[in-house]
């Protein structure tokens, strides 16, 4: 074979054991085969150019390996250009530092970082990925399409496909998950996580929504708190509220109409709703419960047979004490071991001049110290509440401190309270504490 330099040779056809000329850097000239110059690895020369525009391919040969733990490197020569910033293309896949080559970005995929002018320590991996960041800098943006249109904005973090895609000069947003804060323009500081959180947000900020769906109709509402899938999902414009629990705060009490507009208002619970959009600083606590409107509290629902304050003092309110009331069926006959369910204020609508002899616990209740109930003759008869009557059980029976009967016509009213304890009135039961 001629003797010629490597980057003279014409193409041809050799065999691994041909012998090439070659001069080791700071060594004499020799000859080495062909396979020992793979093995020992090829450089591109260094007079190699492909241009602006052009690039240079390198394919390794079928047999080229590197080696258990090892590497294959490419690394262009002092001289080497490509007309500009350069990328490497890996089996169609486009890595490089995005746009003007700024040295602190990573640009992962086509269109990643196209479009970037001065924009530094991004980092976007995926198709279009960040495409028209300019000058924002600090970027995240992972996942197809995330955060494309995003141009100034800066401190964002877009993980998930079309995650934060509408974004262009928003900044300080977290979205992660499939189409997170998809619509979001130019609102800040918001933090979507779950599929469809904050979706249709475009200039609402300070959100946080967390949970599949959360916060998915917020449209330009500021400053709400939601976790649990669909927590608050129906709001739009509603503002400093607070959802905790699934489908939280995303309807009307009837269980349907979605609920948009609510403001300062807090729901916790699966299926806790409000009254209706009229809803401002309205507290709604428990499964399923229903608000009663604006300025309200409501703690637990119409299954809920017993709530427990613990106050080691008093329990203290700003206005008037109130009980709901119940009207049990009329009293026709004398009555022993009288259920009584539901309110502390009993409607008694005595037809016939009749006796109660003992009041029985609530049905699948039990006695409780410190239950206190008024009964009001509402009917057209006497009612006549018997003392320490032998008619209804020992625990049932009712005491006056002067050993005496105490009847209620028409409109008078009797208040009761049970004590568990034998403080000298004989027996554990009712105290007849007032009459008028």
């Amino acid at each position: 074979m001629p003797s010629k330099r490597i980057d003279e040779l014409d193409a041809r056809t050799v065999a691994d054991t041909d012998l090439l000329p070659v001069t080791p850097s700071g060594g004499p000239s020799g000859k080495a085969t062909v396979a020992a110059i793979v093995a020992e690895g090829l450089s591109q020369p260094n007079s190699a150019s492909a241009g602006a525009g052009a690039s240079i391919t390198i394919k390794a040969a079928d047999g080229v390996t590197s080696g258990a733990g090892g590497s294959i490197t490419i690394t262009p020569g002092a001289q080497a250009t490509t007309g500009g910033p350069g990328k490497v293309v890996i089996d169609t896949l486009t890595v490089g530092l995005g746009a003007s080559g700024v040295a602190t970005n990573t640009a992962i995929g086509v269109s990643a970082l196209a479009a970037n002018t001065s924009g530094s320590n991004n980092t976007a991996i995926g198709y279009q990925a960040g495409q028209k960041i300019t000058t924002g800098g600090q970027n995240v943006a992972i996942g197809q399409g995330s955060g494309k249109a995003l141009t100034t904005g800066g401190l964002n973090v877009f993980l998930g496909a079309q995650a934060g895609q509408s974004a262009t000069t928003s900044s300080n947003n977290t979205f992660v998950g499939l189409n997170a804060g998809t619509n979001v323009n130019t609102g800040d500081s918001n933090i979507a996580i779950g599929r469809s959180a904050l979706l249709t947000c475009t200039t609402g900020y300070n959100n946080t929504a967390v949970g599949s769906f959360a916060g998915q109709a917020i449209t330009t509402g500021t400053d709400n708190s939601l976790l649990g899938i669909q927590a608050g999902q129906s709001i739009t414009t509603g503002t400093f509220n607070v959802c905790l629990g699934r489908e939280a705060g995303s309807y009307h009490g009837n269980g349907s109409t979605p609920l948009t507009t609510p403001t300062n208002s807090v729901y916790i619970g699966y299926s806790s709703r409000g009254l209706n959009n009229s809803d401002s600083n309205s507290i709604v606590i428990g499964y399923q419960a229903i608000g009663e409107g604006a300025n309200t509290t409501v703690v637990g629902n119409s299954s809920t047979v017993q709530q427990h304050f613990y106050a080691t003092r008093y329990l203290r309110t700003e206005g008037s004490l109130v009980f709901a009331s119940s009207t049990p069926a009329a009293i026709v006959t004398s009555q022993n071991d009288y259920v009584l369910n539901g309110s502390a204020f009993q409607r008694l609508n005595c037809t016939t001049v009749s006796d109660i002899t003992g009041i029985a616990p609530p049905t699948s209740g039990a006695h409780v110290d410190g239950r206190m109930i008024r009964l009001v003759n509402v009917g057209t008869a006497t009612v006549r509440l018997m003392h320490n009557s032998a008619s209804s059980t020992a625990a049932n029976r009712m005491f006056r401190h002067n050993a005496t009967d105490v009847s209620l016509t028409v409109n008078e009213w009797a208040d009761l309270v049970y004590d568990s304890t034998d403080n000298g009135s004989g027996a554990a039961g009712w105290r007849i504490v007032k009459y008028a």
